[in-house]
């Protein structure tokens, strides 16, 4: 992730690696930072999460022992997807919990 819009508190670090889908290693031992994709082979990765009606919205990054929390509210994430051979990328997303309190997120 590169960017946050409108700024978030304690996030002035970014940019940062966002986290795989199932990449939880043991204990000790770190996230995967790259990872090899194939033509037609889709790989997941989580950009955010939070619980129903929750206070906060958690930005899903590698980074142990830093902030992953931003308050509740309507944010602009900038994604950059990078690969060997090929040009940046980078993609918008829009996320905000709606009236129920369910974390939603769109691609503009």
């Amino acid at each position: 992730m590169k960017e946050i819009r409108p700024s978030a508190p304690n996030f002035g670090w970014l940019p940062v690696t966002l986290l795989q889908k199932h990449d939880n290693p043991l204990p000790g031992v770190p996230h995967s930072k790259t990872f090899n994709l194939n033509p037609g082979e889709p790989i997941h990765i989580d950009l955010v999460s939070a619980f129903q009606r929750d206070q906060h919205i958690s930005i899903r990054h590698i980074v142990n022992m830093i902030n992953t929390l931003i308050p509740a509210g309507r944010y602009e994430l900038q994604v950059m997807i990078t690969a060997e051979d090929m040009p940046v990328l980078f993609q918008w997303f829009e996320v905000w919990m709606d009236d129920l309190g369910i974390l939603q997120c769109e691609m503009k």
